[in-house]
């Protein structure tokens, strides 16, 4: 089963570690563990409807700016996962480690 923990508008206000400790806890109660991942934004293309009239030159610039999306994309997440490495460990990770004694398996990402 995969589920998120994250909480963009709460997070920056108030530690949320105990609240992830009492997830865990529950989780951990049931037999269930967690795996972190480490989060990242991708572009998804749904393809482009058949169109007959459709511009080669269009569609090859629709091409480049989407593969300058991946890009640029990808370029955050090795800069966010470079400022991670520098930081404490998220809540998510901080309220496992409570529970199980150990981090949870994804934890570091860079490994």
């Amino acid at each position: 089963m995969d589920f998120y923990l994250g909480t963009i508008w709460v997070s920056q206000r108030a530690d949320l570690t105990p609240v992830y400790a009492m997830i865990f806890g529950r989780l951990a109660r049931h037999g269930f563990d967690w795996e972190y991942t480490f989060p990242r934004l991708y572009a998804v293309d749904f393809g482009e409807p058949e169109e007959s009239s459709a511009d080669l030159a269009e569609r090859l610039e629709r091409e480049r700016e989407r593969s300058e999306l991946r890009e640029v994309l990808e370029e955050g997440y090795r800069d966010a996962l470079a400022r991670a490495k520098d930081e404490p460990p998220p809540p998510t990770v901080q309220g496992y480690r409570q529970v199980y004694g150990r981090d949870p398996v994804g934890w570091p990402p860079w490994d």
